[in-house]
């Protein structure tokens, strides 16, 4: 698996496990998914569902909002975290 494999996101998440509780892991999988758009052919649309013994649900728009807003908070801590004022660039202006 390469880092151009959509799924290596998800499969090389280090803090992903078996035993994760089912909305870590649809968030997981939901990060897995946007992390992947940079690629040719995967689109932006995105319909999570989920299959179990008791059947099917599909998440709707306003679920996969949360999902996106996690998503975009996620993406601006370490950007934004205040521990990169701790580091020291030496010969950098």
């Amino acid at each position: 698996m390469t880092e151009q494999d959509p799924m290596y996101g998800l499969a090389c998440a280090p803090d992903l496990e078996k035993c994760d509780p089912l909305l870590c892991t649809l968030y997981n999988v939901y990060k897995a998914k946007r992390n992947a758009e940079v690629l040719e052919g995967v689109g932006r649309d995105t319909e999570l569902l989920i299959l179990s013994t008791r059947g099917r649900t599909k998440l709707n728009e306003k679920e996969i909002n949360i999902l996106s807003s996690i998503y975009s908070k996620e993406l601006r801590f370490g950007k934004d975290h205040a521990d990169l004022s701790n580091i020291e660039l030496k010969g950098e202006a």
